[in-house]
């Protein structure tokens, strides 16, 4: 039986919140840049709100099981845009961490995020909810640290750390 997917489930209270937030956001850059040279900064916000927006409802009608399916070969795949940024990656202020793709700039560092939280979910649901051994722990740990490694060796200390409460929220989730 195929799932339909529909907004009635969606959580529209956090989303007033996020709104209410990009509201500060647009007032923020408006007062900021109200006498300088960058002043209408805040349109270009509004901008990048408005895309995040449509881009949101559109990812949010996408199955989530589905993205589960493809997150072996996401994370592989992720991986080797890490190695590539070590390989071929520009150097700025003393870091390579953006691939040049045509005229684009690239981060695989900032998609790894979403990544990992996809895999640490599917590994742990995998399990199936039962108390978890120091090997599926390690196991947990080396595929958080592999891409967190690669990181490191950018060196992006900030990014990395960002992939730490992805395992932890994940082994806490797990054992619950």
């Amino acid at each position: 039986m195929r799932r339909f997917l529909s907004f009635r489930d969606f959580d529209w209270p956090l989303l007033g919140m996020v709104l209410a937030l990009c509201t500060v956001s647009v007032f923020e850059i408006y007062s900021a840049t109200l006498h300088t040279k960058y002043i209408g900064s805040h349109t270009k916000q509004i901008f990048w709100i408005a895309g995040g927006m449509a881009a949101m409802f559109l990812f949010s009608r996408i199955d989530y099981h589905r993205l589960l399916d493809w997150v072996p070969w996401a994370y592989g795949l992720f991986l080797l845009a890490l190695v590539a940024v070590k390989l071929f990656g520009h150097k700025v202020l003393g870091a390579r961490r953006w691939i040049s793709i045509g005229h684009l700039q690239f981060q695989p560092s900032e998609w790894v995020k979403l990544v990992l939280i996809l895999l640490m979910a599917r590994y742990f649901a995998n399990l199936g909810g039962r108390s978890l051994s120091w090997r599926e722990i390690f196991r947990a740990l080396a595929l958080v640290g592999l891409p967190m490694a690669l990181v490191l060796i950018q060196p992006d200390l900030g990014t990395s750390l960002t992939y730490v409460p992805i395992l932890v929220a994940g082994l806490f989730l797990a054992n619950r």
